[in-house]
């Protein structure tokens, strides 16, 4: 953190400025906003979530089922046949595997933030605690 801030190299905060006004150079009014909400971000989020697993949890549980289940399937459909529709059996039935999958990845997360929030929930098959 000490380094990027002397180096003045942060790519997501050259990634948004970037997204946002199409220019690469950004002011120093732009850079000590940018910088102090994210710092407030930072702050905030270790206050209320003081345990570090839940938030690397929830934050893993949805980064990881981009890459490993979206990526491979936007990978796969467009190395497909150029005469191999879209809507061809095998093409259709990778989409509902992969999807079925990210379901499952997208719920581990939310359960997990319903756990985090004190919901009565279990975590096996988030049923309801007897």
């Amino acid at each position: 953190m000490v380094s990027n801030i002397v180096l003045n190299y942060i790519p997501f905060r050259n990634s948004l400025y970037f997204m946002s006004t199409g220019k690469e150079n950004f002011s120093t009014k732009f850079n000590i906003i940018c910088t102090v909400c994210f710092q407030v971000a930072c702050c905030s989020v270790s206050i209320v979530f003081p345990s570090v697993s839940n938030v690397l949890a929830i934050f893993g549980g949805i980064a990881s089922v981009n890459i490993v289940y979206i990526v491979p399937l936007f990978c796969y459909l467009k190395l497909r046949h150029e005469n191999d529709p879209l809507t061809s059996m095998k093409n259709v039935s990778a989409i509902i595997y992969f999807g079925i999958m990210c379901l499952i990845g997208w719920g581990s997360s939310i359960g997990t933030v319903l756990m985090m929030f004190g919901s009565d929930t279990s975590a096996f098959l988030y049923c309801q605690v007897n």
